[in-house]
């Protein structure tokens, strides 16, 4: 805090580009993140060109869930400084987390053009591959990762993590533990062993694991979403939502928290305060997803609001136009309300509608 401190009357005296940013590093390790980016956005309105201070903006857009803002972020420092690696690592991480494959592969294929050993690039590709379900190529890259560096945690976390999928718990637990042996510190092997641990049945160990991920300090939202399903599965409400307020106040400007709550809301046919959470996710994310607006509109439906649920399901089909629930959900709310000849349309479009995943990437 004394270093705050100082920085603070370094600004009030004499506000300059560096001052800012290096207030915004302060109050990002502090978990202050709104206050983090203003003081970024001051940097790079000092200084346009000011690389790192984009950086930083994208990598909080990206813990907010904000990728697309995170994706303008990366490229403007990719505009700036085009023979980085690690720009294209890390717009390439962006472009995975958006489901937008081909341009994920080509950043890391850019990054590995720039500089043909950059591990950061195998680990990346790795972790696109795992997005994909195709563990194989995931394990071929994260294994080329190890080989440039045999004592790197995070590629260990990976490998484990894929050895998870592939339901080898023996593997999993020699890369987390060799993790942990590592950095003892790091809360994603100790979040990610639970995953392990509960595939093997010990339940109590695997909450133990997510307790210790929790208490690191890091791996925390998502640590406290699984403890708070686990407790909600396990019928223990108040646990549960003693979690998810937990995962609120942790991470308040992330859409998950919220949708998680929503769903304990749900169980607990509390369906005005489920919607609450639902207007918050939805606001907080700026561009929401078609499944969003789909599950926020069934809620309106069932509080009798029908004007508010047609709304949603029509921004539900704007956002995926070959989404078959989507059609067959506003179609039985038009036959509802007996207009039948657009009731009749839905279904239609909804028999035709392309088969394959039912949202779109």
């Amino acid at each position: 805090m004394e270093a705050l401190e100082e920085v603070e009357i370094v600004i009030s005296r004499y506000p300059s580009t560096q001052a800012y940013f290096f207030r915004g590093k302060l109050n990002e390790e502090l978990g202050k993140e709104g206050q983090a980016l203003k003081d970024y956005l001051s940097a790079i309105k000092g200084d346009p060109s000011n690389i790192d201070a984009w950086i930083a903006q994208g990598r909080i857009y990206l813990n907010q869930a904000k990728t697309q803002k995170a994706l303008n972020a990366y490229q403007r420092a990719i505009d700036l400084r085009s023979g980085d690696p690690n720009l294209f690592c890390l717009r390439g991480e962006v472009y995975t987390k958006l489901k937008r494959y081909i341009e994920a592969e080509a950043d890391y294929a850019e990054a590995l053009n720039i500089s043909p050993g950059y591990e950061k690039a195998y680990y990346g590709k790795a972790l696109l591959y795992m997005k994909q379900e195709d563990f194989e190529k995931a394990l071929t890259d994260v294994g080329k990762a190890l080989q440039l560096n045999p004592k790197d945690p995070k590629a260990l976390i990976a490998r484990g993590r894929i050895y998870v999928q592939q339901e080898n718990n023996e593997e999993a637990f020699k890369d987390f533990n060799k993790s942990i042996s590592i950095d003892p510190n790091s809360p994603d092997a100790f979040y990610f062993r639970g995953f392990a641990n509960m595939q093997a049945g010990n339940q109590v160990l695997a909450e133990n694991d997510f307790d210790k991920a929790v208490a690191l300090g890091g791996a925390q939202l998502d640590a406290y979403l699984y403890l708070g399903d686990a407790s909600l599965a396990t019928g223990d409400a108040q646990d549960a939502l003693n979690r998810f307020n937990q995962a609120v106040n942790y991470a308040p400007e992330s859409p998950e928290p919220y949708r998680h709550r929503a769903e304990y809301y749900i169980f607990q046919s509390d369906l005005n305060k489920a919607l609450q959470d639902y207007d918050t996710l939805i606001e907080l994310q700026g561009e929401a997803t078609a499944e969003d607006y789909l599950k926020r509109g069934k809620l309106y439906l069932l509080t009798s609001n029908r004007t508010q649920a047609m709304v949603d399901f029509n921004q539900a089909i704007l956002l995926a136009p070959k989404w078959t629930e989507a059609y067959c959900t506003r179609g039985e709310l038009f036959q509802n309300m007996g207009r039948s000849q657009k009731a009749l349309a839905d279904y239609s479009i909804a028999i035709g509608a392309s088969p394959g995943s039912p949202l779109p990437d």
